[in-house]
């Protein structure tokens, strides 16, 4: 017991030497995206403690990103305090990277669902269709790429005559966030600790320290345990398409949770490395997923009354900070 309350609720540190919390719970912040160094996207007055929900904003994809001579795209985010220039966090997502095409999945874990949802038959490439797909999950009994070369012994399609010819590898560039919003956690942490990772579990829990000051910025990173193999797409190689559509949401995490989920991760990550079973994994990190656990806990009496308190107590702490709503720009 005392393992697990320590799990969720770390003991905090004392005396004069302990770091304090910079970012203080429902704190004002400043958001801003950035591409090889360009603002692409910001948002300013954002609530710390409501983050943002159903952003969606156009990511511009470099050329050589397009036509394969480039192998990775990131998206780099920062957040700084309201009106301050001074970023305190960092994260970085990947958003393009060179994929094997996918196979159709023998996993039977889940039930078939439309992995893309496109107004043009045959599409098949992450610009036509990350705009139009909805952000629930996909199924990894429905191929949404077949692009692939002779090493893979996959055909290639007509519709994918459109994409970068494949590497030594048999790998195409592919958007992979076509079928899935890129989750933004940021740990909502006011504990005192001595460092800025705890020495239980080597969780970071600061994303930078002013010795000085005696203070810690928040942990601000990409939570990527809900990406899946199957929600990426290949990236089609014509320049003078419109650039893909990002859906962006930035989410609260409890430090508990953040740690509980890294270790998930961690350990998945692991098991997967060994095994070689992508698509067994895909379908068990689904399972594990906030749409597929929302759903359980609405089936579930027990479950949908502890869901009605916390959104009580939830409403009841709102109504005492009433941030303002944030001013996107």
């Amino acid at each position: 017991t005392h393992t697990l309350l320590e799990l969720f609720y770390p003991s905090p540190c004392r005396g004069a030497a302990c770091l304090q919390p910079l970012l203080r719970s429902g704190a004002a912040v400043d958001l801003q995206a950035h591409i090889d160094g360009r603002l692409i996207w910001s948002a300013a007055g954002v609530s710390s403690g409501a983050g943002l929900e159903d952003v969606a904003f156009a990511v511009p994809v470099p050329v050589p990103v397009r036509l394969g001579s480039r192998e990775e795209l990131h998206l780099d985010f920062s957040i700084a305090l309201a009106g301050q220039q001074q970023p305190i966090a960092h994260a970085r997502a990947l958003l393009c990277a060179r994929r094997p095409p996918r196979r159709r999945s023998t996993a039977r874990m889940l039930l078939a669902e439309p992995a893309v949802s496109s107004s043009t038959p045959g599409s098949a490439t992450s610009d036509s269709a990350a705009a139009a797909v909805p952000a629930a999950s996909a199924s990894s009994e429905q191929s949404a790429a077949s692009v692939s070369s002779e090493q893979s012994g996959v055909a290639v399609s007509s519709e994918q005559s459109g994409v970068a010819p494949p590497n030594e590898r048999g790998e195409v560039p592919h958007y992979l966030y076509a079928a899935a919003s890129l989750e933004l956690r940021l740990v909502a942490d006011e504990t005192p600790h001595a460092g800025p990772v705890l020495p239980s579990d080597g969780a970071q829990v600061a994303n930078g320290v002013d010795w000085s000051r005696r203070v810690y910025a928040p942990r601000l990173y990409v939570d990527e345990l809900s990406l899946l193999g199957k929600h990426a797409l290949p990236l089609s190689s014509d320049v003078g398409k419109e650039p893909p559509r990002l859906r962006l949401r930035l989410l609260p995490i409890s430090l508990g949770r953040y740690r509980a989920t890294r270790q998930l991760h961690t350990a998945l990550g692991a098991l997967q490395a060994a095994s070689g079973m992508e698509a067994e994994f895909d379908e068990l990190r689904e399972l594990l997923s906030e749409k597929r656990l929302h759903r359980l806990r609405q089936t579930s009496p027990l479950a949908s009354a502890v869901a009605t308190a916390r959104r009580g107590s939830a409403h009841a702490v709102s109504r005492q900070s009433s941030p303002a709503p944030p001013r996107a720009r």
